[in-house]
């Protein structure tokens, strides 16, 4: 049986790159910024070998993050 996705990630936009995060104080007393690259993972982590999308068969057909390699399970 398969459904449609209850995923609030449905065609999200793509993560940044980068993100902006805070690294200590400057010496006035205001935070210091710095960029770091962004660990989140880019793709949908739901179709995983044991990913919720993979084991209830969620229906993700045309979202963009819906891998082209799914096995069927």
């Amino acid at each position: 049986m398969t459904y449609k996705h209850p995923c609030f990630h449905h065609n999200r936009h793509p993560f940044p790159d980068t993100v902006t995060v805070q690294d200590g104080w400057t010496d006035d007393g205001r935070r210091n910024m710095v960029t770091r690259p962004n660990p989140m993972s880019k793709e949908c982590q739901q179709w995983g070998e044991y990913g919720w999308a993979r084991i209830q068969r969620w229906d993700c057909i045309g979202c963009r993050w819906y891998p082209e390699n799914v096995e069927a399970s």
